[in-house]
């Protein structure tokens, strides 16, 4: 096939059906093709996500610097906070915060056609959290204050991200001394 990747087949789902996929990456915030009231671009998080298949797909989902707990983005939020026992400070810390956790559902929306091929179109679901990987588990379960990364194993992790994510992300790790001789 030289350059051509080979396709993972989409998955074979119904709209309506609730799947957990994997946080890949965010990346935030991004124009949204979709304008306020001035004429400008409305905010939006990518999410690159995969499905236990190993089928990849991408998300949009409204940002906001201070979201509702009626958004999504805030219905998550609150989630997080719970599972960490803390409130975080700064959206930055939420959205670290949800990378950790590493794994969202997700609901078939609809289907586009392409080549003759169904492919679903996916909404996060804010309402609850899957569980986690036993992995994360096992993170989970060490007391956030002993958790330590190292500088060499976090900018591993976050080297794809932008330079303003990356610079969040130490913050958030240093502040909650997460981060190995800062």
């Amino acid at each position: 096939m030289g350059i051509i990747k080979k396709e993972i087949p989409p998955p074979d789902v119904k709209e309506g059906e609730v799947l957990a996929a994997k946080i890949k990456e965010i990346v935030y915030p991004v124009d949204s093709v979709y304008k306020d009231e001035q004429g400008k671009p409305k905010q939006q998080m990518d999410f690159a996500m995969e499905l236990e298949s190993g089928y990849p797909f991408r998300v949009f989902m409204a940002y906001y610097e201070r979201p509702s707990e009626r958004s999504v983005l805030g219905a998550l939020v609150l989630h997080v906070q719970k599972e960490y026992g803390r409130e975080f400070e700064t959206i930055e810390e939420a959205i670290a915060g949800i990378r950790r956790h590493g794994r969202l559902y997700v609901k078939v929306s609809k289907f586009s056609e392409w080549n003759g091929k169904l492919y679903p179109r996916f909404k996060v679901v804010g309402e609850k959290l899957p569980p986690k990987l036993e992995t994360q588990t096992a993170l989970a379960e060490t007391s956030e204050s002993t958790v330590k990364f190292s500088r060499a194993e976090v900018e591993e992790r976050i080297k794809n991200w932008s330079q303003q994510q990356q610079t969040d992300y130490l913050k958030y790790l240093k502040d909650t001394g997460q981060l190995e001789n800062p």
